[in-house]
């Protein structure tokens, strides 16, 4: 059955009627349920991944000086960048005043100075950074979303005077920056989750002195039973610890039995994998370095 324009006219009429405000609504009770998300995922996370490690031996890193934290550095520089970038983008913004105010840019600034408080109790391994760091990617949505939302307000105000089927494609731009909010709201529990799940095998780093465990005499990192050097050091230890109850995922520095210190993976005094290896090489480099005074010299 075919309509007339009238009669097409007519329906979208109707339907933008109430179109905005199911809209609106639809993302209110999403965002709602992202915030909340927000607030409990994290928890959940921590307790089943607590769960899961109490019948087995849990795995996390101990020693600062040991522990992989390229990906920690990583996120402690891209706050203080994206924090930046905010601030600049809402200068540029703000001079658009039909869509924009100036209220973005108190937005943006209040985000960096609660950004370098946030990095700096990251920086130093403090729990409270974690927590900052939480509230400050909740934050950074809340502000993209804000910018996208004066964008629909704006489009609504235009499309007031247009016909029909113009507002109706305004209206579908409208939707679109919704949606956009949508998904930033998504991502950030995404974002949170996966830091959860970053930090949790560092746990220990930010509650120093929790683990209750012997301790090196030189450098105080806990040592386990069946060392007979310390792994962050090499100090010959005189102490029997008892079995530790955490499986310490550091990188280990110097070699627990034979005090060496470790290039690579696995040390080359104890372990005869790693010998055989160093011999190969070694014999490959004096091979290879015969070859070249054999040349050197004949030619």
């Amino acid at each position: 059955m075919n309509l007339s324009t009238t009669a097409i006219e007519k329906e979208l009429s109707q339907f933008l009627s109430t179109a905005y405000t199911i809209l609106f609504k639809e993302y209110f009770l999403f965002t709602l349920a992202m915030i909340i998300s927000c607030v409990i995922f994290p928890v959940f996370i921590v307790r089943i991944l607590g769960k899961y490690e109490r019948n087995r031996v849990p795995k996390a890193y101990l020693f600062k000086v040991t522990t992989k934290l390229e990906l920690h550095y990583t996120i402690v520089c891209s706050l203080l960048v994206i924090a930046a970038v905010n601030v600049y983008q809402s200068i540029q913004l703000a001079q658009n005043t039909d869509i924009f105010d100036h209220w973005i840019i108190l937005w943006s600034i209040s985000l960096m100075l609660f950004t370098v408080p946030a990095v700096y109790f990251l920086s130093k391994f403090r729990s409270k950074g974690l927590i900052m760091t939480g509230m400050l990617v909740m934050l950074d949505c809340a502000y993209c979303q804000y910018l996208r939302m004066l964008r629909v307000k704006a489009i609504i105000e235009r499309s007031k005077n247009f016909k029909t089927v113009a507002r109706y494609g305004y209206y579908m731009m409208a939707d679109s920056l919704v949606v956009e909010s949508m998904i930033l709201s998504l991502l950030a529990v995404i974002i949170l989750a996966l830091i959860v799940f970053y930090y949790y095998k560092r746990r220990f780093l930010f509650m120093p002195g929790k683990l209750n465990m012997l301790s090196c005499p030189q450098c105080g990192k806990a040592i386990s039973r069946g060392d007979d050097f310390c792994i962050c050091c090499g100090q010959m230890l005189r102490v029997n610890p008892i079995q530790q109850t955490i499986k310490p995922l550091d990188k280990e520095r110097y070699c627990r039995k034979c005090g060496r210190a470790i290039f690579g993976w696995k040390c080359v005094n104890c372990d005869s994998s790693a010998q055989g290896l160093k011999n190969l090489l070694e014999g490959s480099g004096r091979l290879i370095m015969l070859r070249f005074l054999t040349l050197y010299y004949i030619g």
